[in-house]
């Protein structure tokens, strides 16, 4: 990947992007320190691309209090709106709207699903 992308942008140009996005990486590292930031992926590795992002995993018990440090809401890296959310309580209602299945049947459903392996499950 590396040297698709040198070929293509010349060594030098390459070698400036990468130094670019690492210094804004380590920005954002500095800035999110109190969340024990971790840059990952490829501008890390240094096989980036037209288009890469800058991956950090940050670290936080209220993911809120992250959004609450930087003084925005995060926005989506491919329409630039912010995020939308919701949590249970609006995931249940968006459901029942959208599907026709009752609030009560919903819950059923998940103890169901409490009984059966999740085959996409993280072994912890």
């Amino acid at each position: 990947m590396q040297l698709l992308a040198r070929l293509n942008e010349g060594a030098d140009r390459y070698a400036d992007r990468l130094l670019q996005m690492r210094l804004r990486a380590a920005w954002w590292l500095n800035k999110l320190a109190p969340f024990h930031p971790k840059l990952i992926g490829s501008v890390f590795q240094g096989n980036f691309r037209e288009g890469s992002d800058i991956d950090i995993h940050v670290f936080a018990s209220n993911p809120h209090s992250i959004t609450i440090l930087l003084g925005f809401r995060f926005r989506s890296s491919i329409t630039g709106k912010a995020i939308e959310r919701c949590g249970p309580q609006e995931l249940a209602q968006q459901i029942a709207l959208e599907n026709n299945v009752d609030v009560n049947a919903q819950t059923e459903e998940l103890k169901t699903m409490d009984a059966k392996p999740d085959r996409y499950a993280v072994f912890l």
